[in-house]
């Protein structure tokens, strides 16, 4: 009986520290998750303007396509939505490339002229 009445008391002394320490690893879980969230995100941040300026010479190169009758644009469908993102961030953040939006039809129209150049360059003749 004396061992079972230690047993019992032991059982309800490691119940009373399981709840606390269970809380504990979650936080350290938590903050763990949080830490990468935060992290992929920087990265991302910081190659994001590098494919969203990618993506509006790839629209402009289209654009040139479609306008000459000339080329496959064939793999893409003009589709793109790159959105924004900032860890911990309580509200809305806007997206850096939203292929519906006028500002990137007018981006990558901005583009387009570098297309032209870069067909003079390689010696071809555009008009």
């Amino acid at each position: 009986e004396a061992v079972v009445r230690n047993l019992r008391a032991r059982i309800a002394e490691l119940s009373r520290e399981e709840e606390p320490l269970k809380a504990a690893y979650l936080r350290e879980k938590a903050m763990f998750l949080d830490s990468l969230y935060a992290s992929l995100i920087e990265r991302y941040n910081a190659l994001a303007p590098e494919v969203a300026d990618t993506i509006l010479q790839i629209a402009a190169s289209r654009r040139v396509m479609i306008a000459s009758g000339l080329g496959n644009t064939n793999g893409w469908s003009g589709e793109v939505l790159l959105p924004g993102m900032k860890a911990k961030h309580g509200s809305r953040v806007p997206p850096i490339l939203d292929g519906a939006d006028q500002k990137f039809a007018d981006a990558a129209e901005s583009h387009v002229r570098t297309i032209y150049d870069r067909l003079t360059a390689a010696g071809f003749v555009h008009g």
